[in-house]
């Protein structure tokens, strides 16, 4: 095996680093970043836990930046609802209504859907409440300019 390390994937922006296992990066001809992985049967490259650095505003402080949106407290589908190869996502979601910088109402039976990438790049503001737990995505809140939601 190879040992696993903490390493920054994307810095201000930047991605700094591709992932590899040790058969990935032989065909790359590149050194392996110990990120072998196995899911679902399949052994390739991944990560076990990802984690998003805090930023510097509190929820409250988010939710007085946007005038109208909706608070995501839940996902589900997250291993059938996205595509790893293009980053197209389609999640179920519950949540919030934010009206006037307020959370409000609660909304669910609703539909998230985007890309990957396209979310990353419309994040405006990041929150300073993650919780480093082991495994999955841990993320702080964060504000995203646009995002398609269906539902009512």
């Amino acid at each position: 095996g190879v040992a696993t390390s903490n390493k920054d994937i994307i810095k201000k922006g930047i991605l700094t680093t591709y992932l590899y296992n040790l058969e990935t990066a032989k065909k790359d001809g590149v050194e392996t970043t110990g990120n072998g992985y196995k899911a679902g049967g399949k052994i390739g490259a991944g990560v076990a836990t990802l984690f998003i650095k805090p930023g510097k505003f509190t929820k409250e402080q988010l939710f007085e930046k946007v005038n109208e949106g909706i608070y995501i407290t839940e996902l589900e589908g997250m291993n059938a609802g996205i595509n790893a190869v293009s980053g197209n996502f389609s999640l179920k979601a519950e949540g919030f209504l934010i009206e006037n910088g307020k959370k409000t109402r609660p909304v669910a039976l609703i539909t998230v859907s985007g890309n990957l990438l396209e979310l990353f790049q419309n994040i405006t503001a990041v929150g300073s409440d993650t919780k480093m737990q082991l495994g999955g995505v841990n993320a702080p809140s964060v504000i995203v300019r646009q995002l398609s939601i269906a539902g009512k």
